[in-house]
């Protein structure tokens, strides 16, 4: 299962204690997967030559790949 934090695209992260999958992977018999992405001015800037903006939505992507 991948699970993405929530956070408003400005904060958060996989890793916090309160998105912990341990009692979910035990009880259901599944791999939970927590990946980070980019959030705040870093998930929607653009800039010429370093993104397109929407970068944290193509973090995302890429760990869904």
């Amino acid at each position: 299962m991948v699970f993405f934090h929530g956070g408003g695209f400005s904060g958060g992260g996989g890793l916090l204690g309160w998105y912990d999958g341990a009692a979910l992977a035990a009880e259901g018999d599944v791999v939970v997967v927590r990946p980070n992405y980019r959030l705040g001015s870093l998930c929607y800037l653009v800039l010429d030559g370093v993104g397109e903006g929407n970068l944290g939505l193509f973090d995302q992507l890429q760990a869904l790949r």
